[in-house]
């Protein structure tokens, strides 16, 4: 949409590109790029590589040799381009390039009124811009907030249940099996009680970065409540489940951590399986299944991994 309507409100402009800053914030990026001739300006670059994010103003870079140009565009080119700087809500999230092809600068001398009328245009253009992409920043932050935890960046329990209706949908087309771990660290109230608070959720941070290692870029991984989590493991049985289970059972075992230089405890955690077709056929039977089993592996006396057993035993 961008593209398509900055190449009708700048026809002596074909070509151009949409800069957004990177997290970070120590680089910009090319997101978007359009035109019918090469661009002159390079795909990334330093903030201060552009004169318009470094004065907060529209810049003009000219021809070689008259005037002064953005450091991220090419040397050899021959095209002129303004640069505006995109802010939204006092924040800079980045910059509108245009470039004019050869004709168009000829005409296009610094102080004439086709230039300004030019330069008016590209500032409205950029601030709508910016505008929106704020807006969807925003909706996409407050989308975050409402399904991760603050803590540990997982998803939060309002999240498996939708996502795992999703899962159970594609596995029942496709004929495969899915399964869900449900986790509790055993006798962590007792581990708060000794060490505090933030000791606590700091090995509740530890535990989540583990997660994110340890399975699949395709699992989804959700902090229930406390400290219980919930997994949910695509295309895999029952049996593969808990193979998974006891490595993880045994990798958190291993784990020594440390808070202001005194050694924490040895970390245990229970664990409970149950997968689809072979325990349930809907979310809720799964989930509730899971931590049937999670309570079972407490009773066991902790630090064990307990499987469902199948609807028709």
């Amino acid at each position: 949409m961008v593209a398509n309507s900055v190449q009708k409100l700048f026809p002596e402009a074909p070509s151009g590109a949409l800069y957004l800053f990177k997290s970070s914030r120590n680089l910009v990026e090319a997101v978007l790029r359009w035109g019918t001739i090469a661009s002159s300006s390079e795909p990334t670059f330093l903030p201060d590589a552009c004169w318009s994010l470094r004065r907060g103003q529209p810049h003009w870079s000219e021809r070689p040799g008259t005037g002064v140009s953005c450091r991220h565009l090419a040397q050899s080119t021959t095209t002129q381009c303004l640069c505006v700087s995109m802010v939204a809500q006092g924040n800079t999230v980045g910059v509108l390039h245009l470039e004019f092809e050869n004709t168009a600068g000829s005409r296009l001398d610094s102080g004439t009124k086709l230039q300004d009328s030019h330069q008016r245009l590209a500032v409205s253009v950029a601030s709508q811009i910016a505008l929106s992409l704020a807006s969807l920043q925003l909706r996409e932050t407050l989308r975050e907030q409402s399904i991760r935890d603050p803590l540990t960046r997982l998803f939060n329990r309002r999240f498996p249940e939708e996502s795992l209706e999703r899962e159970l949908q594609i596995a029942s087309r496709k004929k495969q099996a899915i399964a869900v771990l449900f986790l509790d660290l055993d006798h962590f109230k007792k581990f708060n009680d000794t060490f505090g608070h933030d000791a606590g959720d700091m090995v509740l941070q530890a535990l989540a970065d583990l997660f994110r290692t340890f399975f699949r870029a395709t699992d989804i991984c959700c902090r229930y409540g406390g400290e219980e989590f919930a997994i949910i493991l695509p295309e895999s049985s029952s049996r593969d489940a808990a193979i998974r289970a006891e490595a993880l059972r045994s990798e958190v075992k291993g784990m020594r951590l440390q808070y202001r230089k005194q050694t924490l405890g040895t970390l245990t955690l229970s664990a409970g399986v149950a997968a689809f077709p072979e325990h349930g056929s809907t979310s809720d039977e799964l989930l509730k299944i899971a931590d049937q089993c999670l309570y079972e592996s407490k009773s066991r006396g902790r630090d064990v991994v307990t499987v469902a057993s199948p609807q028709n035993a």
